[in-house]
């Protein structure tokens, strides 16, 4: 039986996706964002730049939870309605919590297809 939320159960919210909402140009200086879940909770999140290899900029967001930049935040599907990274809210991937003999049986079945 199950005992955590998974990342795929939840709603995600992506940098990027937010980025081409806002029609956010190269070159601005990042900001903090207000976003609201379900027309009921308003929250703010801090946008935090990154250097790349090539000059630019990558930006990220700052978790409101422990400060940690993510890619992307989390809102479950239960309890509070917030946003926070994975780490903050203890979500795991799905396919880190297979049991063994599932991943041993998948590999047999692959290698017994690759075999035909």
């Amino acid at each position: 039986m199950k005992k955590y939320t998974t990342v795929e159960e939840c709603s995600k919210l992506y940098v990027w996706d937010v980025l081409k909402t806002l029609n956010f140009k190269r070159g601005e200086k990042p900001k903090s964002i207000d976003i609201s879940i379900n027309d009921r909770v308003a929250m703010k999140v801090d946008l935090v730049p990154s250097k790349t290899n090539f000059q630019g900029l990558r930006l990220w967001f700052s978790c409101p939870g422990c400060s940690r930049r993510v890619g992307a935040l989390y809102c479950p599907p239960y309890g509070n309605q917030v946003l926070l990274c994975r780490h903050c809210l203890g979500l795991r991937y799905e396919g880190w919590t297979r049991h063994k003999e599932s991943h041993y049986e998948e590999f047999r079945r692959r290698r017994k297809k690759e075999n035909r």
